[in-house]
């Protein structure tokens, strides 16, 4: 039987072999230099040095071993914020819809808010003073006999897009510092690296997304050329409505994209590549697709 232990020296480790043959020990010596006899440390080691050691580690292993372990809080917290993070995204639908729950409360609802004659559907009495006191449109109501729209509805829908736009830039904000989990660039070369206020003042400076559909939406409300159901506030929030109304916005944007792609080089190099400049093909995509879904 042979056992091996080690010792430290001031400056060398010395490799001790204890051998046993037939009950007769013998001891020698693999490595031993010659400095070593003059250490204060033992030059033979005996079987019992050799044995009490081993024993004393393996009563350390099974003495940790047995140790209550300590319960890692900030591993589990870490790990349960990264598996809910990317699910954070799902939050900015509702927080898009911020303004019109809030305006379907009981507190602050719109009916209680704003004066009736401003909300109401054209009825009876809807240019009765006695009945709609304060609350007629009475600048403007008609333009070549043709009916006005008060504005009320058009005003709590724009603001509606642009309090839930807030929400969307810090969300967009945080995925691009990936604090929602790790992005991935779809450009080959790689993400185009930019400054995020330059390329925010750029982006609410687009006359394309603001002004353009502004003046479609103002256009198409005040003169009563929407559905008459776009003009009821009764019955709240219609939710199937408005996914089926973004469903078929995104789906016939969708369509013209691919359209221009793969019908022919050159409508691809008219109408593409000029993208997100204010331009007729530009300007035409998201108007088309408001008429067609609006036909809904």
């Amino acid at each position: 039987m042979t056992k091996t232990c080690y010792y430290a020296t001031a400056s060398k480790i010395v490799k001790m072999t204890a051998t046993t043959t037939g009950g007769a020990r013998r001891r020698r010596s693999s490595e031993v230099v010659a400095a070593a006899e003059k250490e204060s440390y033992p030059a033979a080691v005996d079987d019992s040095s050799c044995s009490d050691s081993t024993a004393s580690s393996t009563d350390e292993k099974q003495s940790l071993s047995q140790m209550p372990h300590q319960p890692r809080r900030s591993l589990s917290l870490q790990s349960i914020s990264q598996s809910l993070l990317p699910w954070l995204g799902m939050s900015v639908w509702p927080c898009m819809l911020a303004l019109p729950l809030f305006l379907n409360t009981q507190k602050f609802h719109y009916s209680t808010t704003f004066p009736r004659g401003w909300w109401t559907l054209r009825g009876e009495h809807w240019l009765d003073k006695s009945l709609e006191e304060g609350g007629i449109w009475e600048y403007g109501t008609e333009l070549y006999g043709k009916t006005l729209r008060h504005p009320l509805g058009l005003s709590l829908g724009i603001s509606a897009v642009a309090v839930g736009h807030v929400f969307l830039l810090i969300y967009f904000r945080l995925h691009q510092q990936q604090y929602l989990g790790k992005t991935t660039s779809i450009q080959s070369r790689g993400a185009v690296q930019y400054v995020y206020a330059d390329a925010l003042k750029n982006h609410l400076c687009q006359p394309g997304g603001f002004l353009l559909l502004g003046l479609y939406l103002t256009i198409t409300w005040v003169f009563d050329l929407l559905p008459h159901s776009y003009y009821s506030f009764s019955g709240g929030i219609q939710y199937k409505q408005v996914a089926m109304c973004l469903v078929c916005q995104d789906f016939v944007q969708f369509l013209m994209h691919k359209v221009e792609h793969v019908a022919h080089p050159k409508m691809y190099k008219i109408s593409h590549k000029p993208h997100h400049k204010l331009q007729i093909q530009s300007c035409l995509m998201p108007l088309m697709g408001l008429c067609l879904t609006r036909q809904l």
